[in-house]
C-alpha cells in the first residue's frame, strides 16, 4: 500500500505547471465595451484605455510570473522535502527490518544453543539414572548376599541340627553313667574298706 509521498512527484508537478502556465495575460484584460459601461460617468479616450489597460496587464504579467516562479520553487521546495521523507521513511523501514532480522538471526542462534543444552541436559540426565541403577543393582546384590550370610549363620549357631544334639547327649550321658559307674564302685569299696578296718580293730580289741 503506498502513502501520499510515495507517490510519484513529477505528474503532480506537470499538472501545477501546467494549471499556472494556462493563465495567459489576456485573461487579465478589460474589454473596451466593459469599461465603458462599468465607467460610463468617467470621460475616457480609447488611447486612455489602452494605456490603462497595457500598464493594468503588464503588472499582471509581473504577478503572473511572480506567482509562476512562486508555485515552481514552493513545488521544488516541497518536492525536495517530499523525497526526504521518502528517503527517510525507507531508511526507517530498512532499519527497521534489519533489526528484525538480526533479532531473529539472534532469536535462533539462541535456540540452537538452547536445544544442545537440554541434549546435554538430557544426556546427563540419563547417564545419571545409569550410574544410579548400577549402584542401586550393587547395593540389591550385596543386601541379598548378606541376608543369605545371615540365615546361613542363624541356622548353623542357633538353629542347630537335633540329630547332632542327640548324638552328642546320647554319648555324653554314657560317659556320665561309665563315671558315676567308677565312683560308686570306688565309693564302695572305700566303704568296705573302712567297715573291714573297723572290724578289725574291733576284734583286736575284744581279744586283746
Amino acid at each position: 500500500e503506498k502513502t501520499w509521498f510515495d507517490m510519484p512527484c513529477d505528474a503532480t508537478h506537470v499538472s501545477v505547471s501546467e494549471s499556472v502556465s494556462s493563465l495567459s495575460t489576456n485573461d487579465f484584460s478589460i474589454p473596451w465595451e466593459t469599461w465603458r459601461n462599468e465607467f460610463a460617468g468617467i470621460e475616457m479616450t480609447y488611447e486612455t484605455y489602452e494605456r490603462l489597460n497595457s500598464e493594468f496587464k503588464r503588472r499582471n504579467n509581473i504577478r503572473h510570473k511572480m506567482l509562476s516562479y512562486f508555485t515552481t520553487q514552493s513545488w521544488k521546495t516541497a518536492q525536495q522535502h517530499l523525497r526526504t521523507i521518502n528517503h527517510q521513511s525507507q531508511d526507517s523501514r530498512i532499519k527497521k527490518l534489519d533489526k528484525f532480522q538480526f533479532i531473529i538471526i539472534e532469536e535462533l542462534e539462541n535456540f540452537e544453543k538452547d536445544s544442545q543444552s537440554l541434549k546435554d541436559l538430557e544426556k546427563e540426565f540419563v547417564d545419571f539414572w545409569e550410574k544410579i541403577f548400577q549402584k542401586f543393582s550393587a547395593y540389591q546384590k550385596s543386601e541379598q548376599q548378606r541376608l543369605h550370610l545371615l540365615k546361613t549363620s542363624l541356622a548353623k549357631s542357633v538353629f542347630c541340627n537335633t540329630d547332632n544334639e542327640e548324638t552328642v547327649f546320647t554319648s555324653e550321658m554314657c560317659l556320665m553313667k561309665e563315671d558315676m559307674k567308677v565312683l560308686q564302685d570306688r565309693l564302695l569299696k572305700d566303704m568296705l574298706e573302712e567297715e573291714l578296718l573297723n572290724v578289725r580293730r574291733e576284734l583286736m580289741s575284744v581279744f586283746m
